[in-house]
C-alpha cells in the first residue's frame, strides 16, 4: 500500500515540474510577443524583426527548441519525467500516443523554427517605431535568466525537483 502512495507522489512531482518548466518558457515565449506588442513594433511578419535582432533569434530559437524537447535543453527533461511515470505504469497506448503527439508537435516547432532563421531581413522600422524600441531592463534580465535555466537545467533538475516537491506538500 504505501508503494502505491509512493508511486501518486512521484507522479504528482514530475507532472508538477513539467508544467512548471513548460509555463516558465511560455512565458517567454509570450513575454516577448507582448514587448514587441507593447513597444508598437505591428508587422504582419513578426519573425522579420527577429532575424534583425540576434538577441531575440537566439532567445526565440532556444525557447523553440525547448519547447520542442531537444536533449540539451531542460524541455527534454521534464518529457522524459512524464515518459519515465508512463513506463512505470505500464500504459503502453498513452506510450504510443505520447510518440505520436511528441513528432507531430516537434515537426511544428521545427517548421517554426526553420521559417525564423530563413526569412529574409525586410524589416524596415518606421520613425515612430525607432523611438519606441528601448525594451525595459527586466524584460532582459529575466530573459537571460531564463535562458541559463532553459539551457543550464539539467544541472539543476535535483533542485526543480525539490523545490516542486516541497510546493506539493
Amino acid at each position: 500500500m504505501m508503494l502505491y502512495y509512493n508511486l501518486i507522489s512521484d507522479s504528482t512531482i514530475f507532472i508538477t515540474t513539467y508544467f512548471l518548466i513548460y509555463n516558465l518558457t511560455l512565458i517567454l515565449f509570450f513575454w516577448t510577443l507582448f514587448n514587441m506588442y507593447l513597444y508598437k513594433i505591428k508587422t504582419l511578419n513578426l519573425f522579420s524583426y527577429f532575424s534583425s535582432k540576434p538577441f531575440y533569434l537566439l532567445l526565440m530559437s532556444v525557447v523553440i527548441l525547448s519547447l520542442a524537447g531537444v536533449p540539451p535543453f531542460i524541455g527534454f527533461f521534464s518529457k522524459l519525467f512524464i515518459l519515465q511515470l508512463v513506463f512505470n505504469s505500464k500504459f503502453f497506448l498513452l506510450i504510443v500516443i505520447f510518440f505520436i503527439n511528441l513528432l507531430v508537435s516537434l515537426y511544428f516547432y521545427v517548421q517554426n523554427l526553420k521559417y525564423l532563421h530563413t526569412i529574409t531581413n525586410n524589416y524596415q522600422p518606421t520613425p515612430h517605431i525607432v523611438n519606441h524600441e528601448k525594451i525595459s531592463v527586466y524584460y532582459h534580465y529575466f530573459s537571460i535568466f531564463t535562458l541559463l535555466i532553459i539551457v543550464n537545467g539539467f544541472n539543476y533538475i535535483d533542485d526543480i525537483l525539490v523545490y516542486t516537491y516541497w510546493i506539493t506538500i
